[in-house]
């Protein structure tokens, strides 16, 4: 029963397919252990040296005394040269405020008049361009008002930048005394929380380094803590310390043990399928697994990875097409845009400033004629009142009608402003944008006529890594369906096995190695085998010592030149235990051991050394062994069959190949 427990955990170490060895595993523990324990040593000496007083620097609190003194002097000193400098920069920014404002009204004047009269020799020079004097008479005004813009700009940006600069020096005064006052304020807070705070005197660098070694252990001891919890959470481990606890006679310990192998089994795939009614669940899910793989394997097997498909392309080359038309159609509507406005509409306004010229013009004239009665010496006081009055009249009109005037000019200004920005801006813009349309197309059709092919890496390896995944599932299906139990049900048996009386173990027990039959040791692809393994041997109630530490004594060396000799009885003293002779055989006095043909014994294996304790139940007092036809090297496999009331043997398996003595063979 014992044995049958670890042969249990076994299995389930074998499930979890876990590669460790257990001795090594430990020696690494041990090391990791010892290297934690010192490291957390140190960390711990270390931070008990960790004191205020060793930090502590007596000296600096009489300096900081002499440095607080000072700097309260400098600090008022700075604050009276700084309020000195702030009044001379308000007076001067004020100049340069104006002065500023001048300057850039007098540079968007002459950017206005620039753009004016490049717009005007744009026309001039177009073929379409009507009413050439009068854009010549315009284009001569405009340059004589840039001109004297310039003059005007050039003296006004020397005095801007000559107030710039010394408002330049000024703030630069400022900042180094704002500069040197925080560094001062800085240092003074500082040095007073130092003489508040015997911490301030601190010798930092030698604690940086004492918090730099702490972190640094730290960090190693969080390393080491998880390299020893990957070796205690290997399945080996855990499952050794199983085995510890059922030494130890701790079924609480073991179980806890086993169950945390349990659970880190059931992480696998179906793992937690239930052995009763998984079978045709796994078959079902096995096949639809394996279709699927088969299915997508097929399918990249005929899958083109070569680019050849060209429908994309083209549809972009018809899409940038129709982009192209529209574009075009948008130019044609421009250019009718700018003939309306170069012909019907800039007409119409240059026929109405015409008008208001001739209009100021005969105005002038008429003021000029009043003004000269006005000067007159022969004029009464009515008639010189009376002139002055339409003086004045003609005066209001003149002005009325240059204002209108100025209105048309810049009317006619910003019409031909428009006209020159749809031709040289608008329609430039489209024409540019053609211009990449027929580069893009010319690409394209490259690329379509294009006969190399290039392999779709990408796609390639996508479509390995998807047909890995569903071939590791039929894998993990298959592994599952290898199994003849599930971790849970092999935990339940444990369970119950550790529920009973006679579930503790020997230490020569323990060391002795399990075999695991549960598992197959050939390839998963194979076929599950059906038939149960008879190597265990916890149905048998005799001691397991018999079974691993004496089963060499039943290999016994032959030489077939030798004479056969036969053995007699062996009679051994009965037990004191008579009254238990319906449950075992305590004696070996009624056990016959005939050995035929035995030849050249040089030793028989010594009761006592056998370690029997019991044997099984039986329903005579005596049994016969008949042990024949002993080959070279090895005692052939017998039956062994209860004996009656009266006789029974123990009857030799004939066969013509010698085999192996399996102590496992099942009893009837």
């Amino acid at each position: 029963m014992q044995n049958d427990i670890i042969s249990k955990i076994d299995a389930l170490v074998k499930m979890s397919e876990s590669v460790s060895n257990v001795a090594t595993l430990k020696v690494e523990l041990r090391e990791l252990e010892c290297e934690i324990k010192e490291k957390k040593l140190d960390l711990k000496e270390l931070k008990s040296s960790i004191t205020d007083d060793k930090y502590f620097d007596a000296t600096g609190e009489i300096v900081d005394k002499n440095i607080e003194i000072s700097l309260n002097k400098k600090i008022r000193a700075l604050n009276k040269s700084i309020a000195d400098v702030d009044s001379k920069i308000t007076k001067v920014k004020a100049e340069e405020e104006n002065k500023y404002n001048e300057v850039e009204s007098l540079k968007k004047n002459l950017e206005e008049s620039s753009a004016f009269i490049k717009i005007l020799n744009t026309k001039l020079a177009s073929d379409n361009t009507l009413e050439k004097e009068n854009f010549d008479k315009l284009l001569k005004e405009t340059e004589e008002k840039k001109e004297k813009i310039e003059v005007d700009l050039e003296k006004a940006s020397k005095e801007y930048e000559k107030i710039q600069g010394k408002l330049e020096v000024l703030s630069f005064s400022k900042k180094e005394l704002k500069n040197k006052l925080e560094e001062d304020t800085e240092k003074l807070i500082d040095v007073k929380a130092n003489l508040l705070n015997r911490r301030g005197y601190v010798n930092s660098e030698l604690k940086k380094e004492d918090e730099e070694r702490i972190n640094d252990l730290e960090n190693k001891i969080a390393k080491l803590e998880e390299e020893k919890n990957q070796i205690v959470s290997d399945p080996v481990m855990i499952a050794e310390d199983a085995k510890n606890c059922l030494i130890d006679d701790d079924k609480t310990g073991a179980l806890k043990k086993v169950k945390e192998l349990r659970d880190l089994l059931l992480e696998q795939p179906y793992m937690d399928l239930d052995s009763n009614t998984s079978k045709e669940s796994l078959n079902i899910e096995l096949e639809n697994a394996e279709a699927k793989r088969d299915e997508f394997a097929s399918m990249i097997a005929s899958k083109n990875y070569e680019s050849t498909d060209t429908t994309l392309l083209k549809d972009r080359i018809d899409y940038i097409k129709d982009k192209k038309k529209k574009l075009q159609d948008e130019i044609d509507i421009l250019k009718k845009e700018i003939k309306k406005v170069d012909t019907k509409e800039l007409e119409d306004l240059n026929n109405r400033i015409n008008y208001c010229e001739s209009e100021a013009s005969k105005l002038k004239e008429k003021i000029e004629e009043y003004q000269q009665l006005l000067d007159g010496e022969d004029l009464t006081i009515n008639k010189k009142a009376s002139l002055q009055a339409s003086f004045d009249k003609k005066k209001e009109e003149l002005n009325n009608v240059e204002e209108l005037l100025n209105l048309y000019k810049s009317d006619r200004r910003e019409l031909i402003t428009k006209s020159y920005n749809l031709e040289n801006v608008d329609i430039k813009q489209i024409e540019e944008e053609i211009k990449k349309i027929d580069i893009e197309k010319k690409k394209l059709e490259k690329l379509c006529a294009t006969s190399n092919k290039v392999k779709d890496v990408i796609s390639i390896e996508n479509d390995k890594a998807t047909l890995k995944e569903l071939n590791e599932t039929v894998k993990a299906i298959k592994k599952r369906k290898s199994l003849k139990y599930t971790p849970g049900e092999i935990y339940d048996e444990i369970e119950m096995l550790l529920g009973t009386d006679s579930y503790k173990i020997s230490d020569e027990e323990y060391d002795e190695p399990i075999y695991i039959d549960e598992l197959e040791d050939k390839d998963i692809d194979d076929d599950i085998s059906e038939d149960y393994n008879l190597d265990d041997v916890s149905l048998l109630d005799i001691d397991e010592s018999l079974v691993k530490d004496n089963i060499d004594d039943f290999i016994i060396d032959i030489n077939d030149s030798e004479d056969t000799n036969e053995f007699k009885e062996d009679n051994i003293e009965e037990s004191k235990n008579n009254n238990n002779v319906d449950d075992k055989i305590t004696s070996l006095d009624d056990l016959k051991l005939n050995f035929d043909k035995v030849s050249n014994i040089n030793e028989l294996p010594n009761i006592d050394d056998l370690g029997i304790n019991s044997v099984p139940v039986l329903d005579e007092e005596s049994l016969n062994l008949n042990i024949t036809d002993i080959n070279e090297e090895k005692i052939k496999v017998i039956d062994v069959e209860p004996l009656d009331n009266t006789s029974s043997s123990i009857k030799e398996e004939k066969e013509e190949d010698p085999g192996e003595f399996l102590i496992g063979d099942y009893l009837s």
